[in-house]
């Protein structure tokens, strides 16, 4: 009886450990075997299984880059299995298999490789032309196929896994296909159809990737199909999605500041703080709003037609490309609560794009130090020079009868606790940026003052005066802090010109700010239209 149980005993310890097919079959990959010689239906049967995402991650990071160098022929056959099997004559299930099999390559794939590599080891270089146009062109049907919505988000996370796996998006070669085959098309398709409106937010944020790609080293087609489009729903779905992101962003700095506490209450939950789990922390919207301001740059930079859409107003936040579609963790980034909550204050009062972007650009300009704080208030500078630029948007930013309440935080100074912020009232759109970059330029005059910031506003402020004096029009705004703030400018550079010179070249910011002083000076001066016309025939002489 002893004999049996040490025989079976030892037949079970000798007996291979049981691993799912899945695990089976790309280990024999990874060891360099081709699992699928002699079998018909291998890869119809392997594409439907479960993709053991877990398992094919681990297994390719454990790979050394040598060793993914020799793997170059599976890979090669997987990576083109996948394509095709993305064809709409394939099932549902098989496709979304083959997406994100093509989701864990590319991700770990760029880990371990860099520059033409990664290109011979994932396609080969022998057919990477071929096969890049059968993914691209069956990603392009996915993308035009009416509903399909789990499908078309798993599309969307491989081409955002895609564009953003490099830190620098022109060293990703990958992008070169996209480029030769671009998908512009389905992208605009999406955003011009309300029931695609669910996966607007990835396709701006996509195509926000694609218009950087090299544009200024070679030939984008993205950028000059971006700059002639004049469909007004496809500007308007891509207006709808940058506001919506913003009054996101508004209303969460809002609760922020409404919540608060006093400084007792802060330096507890600073205490509190030291003793809370990394993984706990609070997550912020940063990374959403640094992207949709790159979005909007980019429009209102190279689409005319897109400063239309600036001045709509839109009854509601779309709920869809940031709450109720996303996942928590994205609703949490951008609400800071929880998905359902979100959902129930997706509702908002109606929101004009350029109100909502003046508010989020008041929030960004309170820190503008170097980093990525200094590059959004960089940003918001540009985008308000290429407003204020444009005749239309000027025309809608000076009527007297188009005001708006804007909502411009301000941060706490020494001799200005901002404990509550003022009433808004509805005042044309040219008086909040005044106001906007008179704030900006008050609050920042220290020694390491940033020359580039105060011309942009300084730019900002004379393309305002130059509309306003050739179109004879009076704005009505207090005009004596827009003074105090260019004086208070002229007297920091002339008291501190040794030690400011020493960062970069100050005479022309000091140039331009003496500039700004008279011609603002002149035009609080003019009381009355009378006196306005006078002033405008002698400057003329």
């Amino acid at each position: 009886m002893s004999r049996r149980t040490s025989s079976s005993s030892g037949g079970a310890a000798s007996r291979p450990e049981l691993r799912e097919k899945f695990v089976s079959i790309y280990s024999a990959f990874l060891r360099g075997d081709d699992p699928s010689l002699d079998k018909r239906n291998f890869w119809e049967e392997l594409f439907l299984l479960k993709v053991n995402v877990s398992y094919l991650e681990k297994a390719l990071d454990e790979q050394s880059r040598e060793q993914l160098l020799k793997l170059k022929p599976a890979f090669n056959v997987i990576f083109a299995r996948c394509a095709a099997t993305l064809s709409s004559d394939n099932q549902p299930i098989c496709r979304v298999n083959a997406l994100q099999t093509l989701c864990v390559l590319v991700r770990c794939i760029f880990r371990k490789l860099s520059g033409v590599d990664i290109i011979n080891v994932l396609v080969g270089f022998e057919r990477a032309v071929t096969e890049m146009q059968v993914l691209i062109g069956n990603i392009s049907s996915i993308l035009l196929e009416p509903k399909q919505a789990s499908l078309k988000n798993l599309t969307f996370k491989f081409l955002l896994i895609l564009v953003s796996a490099v830190d620098n998006i022109s060293q990703n070669k990958m992008l070169e296909y996209l480029m030769g085959n671009n998908i512009f098309e389905p992208l605009s398709q999406i955003l011009s159809t309300p029931e695609d409106r669910d996966h607007a937010y990835d396709c701006v944020v996509l195509l926000t990737f694609l218009l950087n790609y090299r544009k200024y080293e070679s030939a984008n087609p993205y950028i000059p199909k971006l700059s002639v489009l004049d469909n007004e729903l496809v500007l308007n779905g891509l207006g709808v999605v940058i506001s919506g992101v913003l009054s996101t962003v508004n209303r969460k700095h809002a609760a922020e500041m409404s919540a608060s506490p006093g400084w007792l209450g802060s330096i507890s939950s600073w205490v509190g703080g030291m003793f809370v789990a990394g993984d706990e922390v609070k997550e912020h919207p940063r990374e959403a709003h640094s992207i949709i301001l790159l979005s909007l740059y980019e429009a209102v930079h190279l689409n005319r037609n897109f400063m239309t859409i600036l001045t709509q107003t839109h009854a509601q936040v779309p709920a869809s490309p940031i709450t109720e579609n996303s996942s928590p963790a994205m609703a949490r980034m951008l609400t800071g609560s929880s998905s359902s909550d979100a959902t129930a204050k997706s509702i908002a009062e109606p929101v004009n794009l350029l109100g909502a972007f003046l508010t989020s650009a008041s929030i960004s300009m309170q820190d503008i130090k170097e980093g990525i704080s200094g590059a959004r208030a960089r940003l918001c500078l540009n985008i308000l020079t290429c407003i204020c630029e444009d005749q239309y948007a000027n025309a809608f930013l000076h009527d007297a009868n188009m005001g708006f309440p804007v909502q411009l935080y301000k941060a706490p100074r020494r001799h200005r606790m901002v404990k509550e912020q003022a009433a808004v009232t509805s005042k044309p759109l040219a008086c909040a940026i005044l106001e906007l970059v008179t704030e900006l330029m008050l609050t920042h005059m220290c020694p390491k003052i940033q020359i580039e910031l105060y011309s942009k506003c300084l730019g900002i402020i004379h393309r305002l005066l130059c509309y306003q004096k050739r179109c004879r029009i009076r704005l009505a705004y207090d005009w004596k802090g827009l003074w105090n703030a260019l004086m208070s400018v002229g007297n920091f550079l002339s008291q501190n010109d040794k030690t400011l010179l020493q960062r970069g070249n100050v005479l022309d910011l000091a140039t331009q700010d003496k500039t700004k002083c008279f011609i603002t000076n002149s035009l609080a001066a003019a009381r009355t239209a009378t006196d306005l016309e006078k002033h405008v025939a002698w400057t003329n002489g």
